[in-house]
């Protein structure tokens, strides 16, 4: 129903499918790309002209272990509080979701990196503009290809 009405298409209209990973892909209308994320009972949906990888964790999750960072990364995090640790796995999670392989990636082949407003993840040459938010309990996480053009201030509630 929200791509149906984004798009201005019928929601009969609208077809979702999966890519060979497993990650959802909208099949009909073309040039629309879709990113889920869930953990009960929290959910964020992504919806944009771009590819996009979304990622949400509760406040209260543990933190992830420490080989789930890079040793660069472990080093600028000593001393980081849980809710930026969790931060950091997140923007990880929406990067390798924006790319519809998050299964096929390990969270030490991506590196987060203060940027602006939010984080850089970069893995492999490829690298997204994430932003972050703390909000309602949980940690929310939005991926998108660096030089897209989309801004934070684009994330509409």
């Amino acid at each position: 129903l929200l791509l149906a009405r984004l798009s201005g298409l019928h929601p009969d209209d609208i077809i979702i499918g999966r890519t060979e990973y497993g990650a959802p892909q909208v099949l009909h209308p073309p040039g629309w790309h879709i990113s889920l994320a869930g953990r009960f009972p929290h959910c964020l949906i992504g919806l944009s002209r771009a590819p996009i990888g979304v990622d949400i964790e509760p406040l209260d999750a543990e933190p992830p272990p420490e080989d789930s960072f890079t040793p660069t990364e472990r080093l600028a995090l000593q001393g980081a509080t849980d809710t930026t640790l969790i931060s950091r796995w997140t923007a990880k999670e929406a990067h390798a979701k924006c790319f519809g392989i998050a299964s096929r990636i390990d969270a030490d082949e991506m590196e987060t990196v203060a940027s602006g407003e939010g984080l850089r993840v970069v893995s492999r040459q490829v690298e997204t503009q994430v932003c972050v938010r703390v909000e309602a309990g949980t940690v929310q996480a939005v991926a998108v290809l660096s030089g897209s053009g989309w801004r934070s201030s684009a994330w509409r509630d």
